[in-house]
């Protein structure tokens, strides 16, 4: 997603399976699979921040999100000036095409609009290849970081704490 998709993300467009953002740049819904390490780093954002709305919260005001700048500021300071939400577009669309996941999959992880007729009749969600990518994507920084998740929060667990 992009950086205003992820900085306004909220609880609510999440399912068990999904994360569903409507209000995008190119006007259509990106619905992505809820990964294993994904539901993990929700649960405990849930523990961290309590009931609120965001996931990422304004510091003065934790019922709005955090601001654009803010956001843009922590990426860029937390990674010494190397990073921006843009870049990390990039890399995923560059490690994506290295783990050899076609490039149609890749514009449909990213919300890419594609000019051909095939995108004009192509309404679906496709979910089983998005999910494909994305466990490539997961298993991929598990393992650059040589870690797993210690104890994953199962599906149901994160429907009670994080929809209510």
């Amino acid at each position: 997603c992009r950086r205003d998709e992820a900085r306004t993300a909220t609880y609510h467009q999440f399912t068990d399976e999904t994360w569903t953002v409507r209000d995008t740049k190119n006007n259509r819904d990106l619905i992505l699979p809820v990964m294993p390490a994904m539901r993990q780093i929700l649960h405990e954002m849930q523990q961290t921040h309590g009931h609120t709305e965001f996931l990422f919260i304004s510091t003065t005001d934790h019922q709005k999100a955090i601001p654009r700048g803010s956001m843009d500021y922590l990426l860029r300071t937390g990674t010494n000036g190397e990073w921006s939400a843009h870049t990390l577009r990039h890399t995923v669309e560059s490690y994506l095409r290295e783990l050899e996941v076609p490039e149609e999959i890749r514009d449909l992880v990213l919300n890419h609009v594609r000019k051909s007729m095939g995108h004009r009749y192509s309404h679906g969600k496709a979910l089983s290849l998005k999910r494909g990518a994305m466990e490539k994507w997961h298993n991929f920084l598990l393992h650059a970081v040589g870690e797993t998740p210690i104890k994953l929060v199962e599906d149901n667990e994160m429907s009670r704490e994080v929809l209510g």
